[in-house]
C-alpha cells in the first residue's frame, strides 16, 4: 500500500508494516515549582509540531535512481501539503518533508525511511457545512429581535408607547423586555414579504408578565397573541389567534403559544404581522413582553434568536470556520456570532460596510481574512471582532445577521 501526498500516490512506493505513528502530537507542559509546596502549578501547555516517520520500499521499477528523482520531485514542496496514509483514509495530515531520505539499495529495490513534519499538529477529517438563517429552515425564528436585545428595532407600538427595559428572573433567560404601563396599546412585528407566508404552518409563542392590573369584562374578552393578515384586494383582515386570553395578573412569567395554519391564505396579501396588546378589557396594567418566536415546526421548540442555527464538529479539538454570505438585500453591516447555551453572546465578528444585494462576502476566520466579491476587504473588520473557533463534540449556536453558510473541517488530536 502506498500513501497519498499532495493528491498523488506512486504505485512503486509501499509503506511497510513496521511503520508506526504517534498517538498524538507532542504535548509540552510548563510546570512552575513553588518552594515549600509539593508538586507544581501548571502554567502553560504547548502542542508541538507532529513528526511522522514512514518506513517504505521502492520496488518494481526499471531504474531505481530515476525513481528516486521522481520521488524527490513529488515529496519536496515549499509548503505543507495533504498527506493521507493507506490505513487511515478518512484523516489528512498537512505535512512537509524533513531531513534526508536514505535508502538501502539493491539493484532495482530500495528500502528506507522518510520523515514528514506537520506544522499543524492536528489531523483533519470531514468538512462540515451548515446554513444559518435560511428562510426555509423550519427551526429558524422568523421574528427579528424577538428578545429586544437590539432595542425597539423591528417592532412598532401604538403611538410609540412603551420602552425596552432590563429584566432579571429565574423563570426566563431573557435580559430585556418591552414594557407597557397603560391599557389599549398594541405591539406588533410586521413580516417582510407577506405573500411568502401563504400556505405555511408552524408555531407562534411569546413570554408575558402582567402585574398590578385591573380588568373589566364588559369592555373585552382579554388580550391575546395573534397574527393579522391584510388582503391586498380590499384591505380586509384575516386573524389567526391564540385561544388563551389574558384577563389579569400572570403571577410571574408565562409562555403563550399556539399552532397556526395559513393554508386558507390564498389571496395576495399587503401585510402580515404578529401582535399582542394590553387591550381587550384591561383598565389598569403593567405588562412586559419578550421571547417572541415564530417557527415552521410541527411543535413548540426552545426559543432561539432570529438568524440562529445549530452547528456541530465531530472532531476532538476546536476548529476555525469559513463563513460565506451572499447578501439578499442591502445592509450597512454584517455580524456572525458564537452564542452560549443560554443564547447570550460568547464571541462575535463584526464588519462595517455598505453592502448591496448580490455581494458575496467570505470570511476566513483562521487567517483573519475577508474578501468581498473576490477583493481583499480585511480592513472592514471592526476592531472589537473576536475571531472564534467551533468547539468540538458539542451542539453549538451560531447567529448571523444575513443568511450564511458556515463551513469547517473536523480536527482531531
Amino acid at each position: 500500500m502506498s500513501f497519498t501526498f499532495n493528491g498523488i500516490s506512486k504505485p512503486y512506493v509501499h509503506v511497510t508494516l513496521d511503520t508506526n505513528r504517534p498517538m498524538w502530537a507532542p504535548v509540552e507542559r510548563e510546570i512552575i515549582e513553588v518552594p515549600g509546596r509539593p508538586g507544581g502549578i501548571l502554567r502553560n501547555t504547548k502542542v508541538k509540531p507532529r513528526s511522522l516517520v514512514i518506513n517504505m520500499t521502492i520496488k518494481d521499477v526499471d531504474d531505481l535512481q530515476k525513481a528516486k528523482e521522481e520521488i524527490a520531485e513529488w515529496l519536496i514542496t515549499d509548503k505543507p501539503a495533504p498527506l493521507v496514509m493507506p490505513d487511515e483514509p478518512d484523516r489528512t495530515y498537512y505535512a512537509v518533508l524533513d531531513g534526508t531520505g536514505q535508502l538501502d539499495e539493491f539493484y532495482k529495490f530500495g528500502k528506507g525511511t522518510i520523515t514528514f513534519t506537520c506544522p499543524d499538529p492536528y489531523k483533519h477529517g470531514a468538512e462540515q457545512s451548515f446554513i444559518i438563517d435560511g428562510s426555509d429552515d423550519p427551526n429558524n425564528n422568523q421574528i427579528k429581535n424577538g428578545d429586544f436585545r437590539e432595542g425597539k428595532g423591528d417592532w412598532y407600538s401604538t403611538s410609540n408607547i412603551g420602552e425596552v427595559v432590563p429584566i432579571s428572573s429565574d423563570q426566563v433567560k431573557f435580559k430585556q423586555a418591552f414594557e407597557i404601563l397603560q391599557p389599549g396599546i398594541y405591539l406588533n412585528c410586521p413580516f417582510d414579504g407577506p405573500n411568502w407566508w401563504r400556505g405555511k404552518k408552524g408555531y407562534a409563542s411569546c413570554w408575558v408578565n402582567i402585574q398590578n392590573s385591573a380588568f373589566d369584562s364588559s369592555k373585552g374578552n382579554g388580550a391575546m397573541l395573534y397574527f393579522r393578515a391584510t388582503k391586498a384586494s380590499d384591505g380586509s383582515y384575516v386573524y389567526f389567534r391564540d385561544n388563551v386570553r389574558l384577563t389579569g395578573d400572570t403571577n410571574g412569567w408565562i409562555q403563550l403559544s399556539f399552532p397556526f395554519d395559513f393554508s386558507s391564505l390564498t389571496e395576495e396579501l399587503s401585510q402580515l404581522y404578529l401582535a399582542i396588546s394590553t387591550a381587550g378589557g384591561f383598565t389598569v396594567v403593567e405588562a412586559q413582553f419578550t421571547g417572541f418566536m415564530v417557527t415552521l415546526t410541527d411543535e413548540l421548540t426552545t426559543w432561539l434568536p432570529d438568524g440562529t442555527g445549530h452547528v456541530q464538529s465531530a472532531g476532538t479539538v476546536p476548529t476555525y470556520p469559513i463563513v460565506e454570505c451572499t447578501f439578499p438585500e442591502a445592509a450597512s453591516s454584517y455580524e456572525v456570532q458564537l452564542l452560549n447555551d443560554d443564547t447570550s453572546l460568547k464571541a462575535g465578528i463584526s464588519l462595517n460596510f455598505d453592502f448591496i444585494a448580490g455581494d458575496k462576502l467570505v470570511l476566513d476566520i483562521a487567517n483573519r481574512a475577508a474578501t468581498l466579491n473576490g477583493e481583499d476587504k480585511r480592513a472592514i473588520y471592526h476592531y472589537t471582532s473576536d475571531f472564534f473557533q467551533i468547539p468540538p463534540k458539542k451542539d453549538t449556536l451560531i447567529r448571523a445577521t444575513q443568511p450564511s453558510e458556515i463551513r469547517f473541517t473536523d480536527q482531531y488530536k
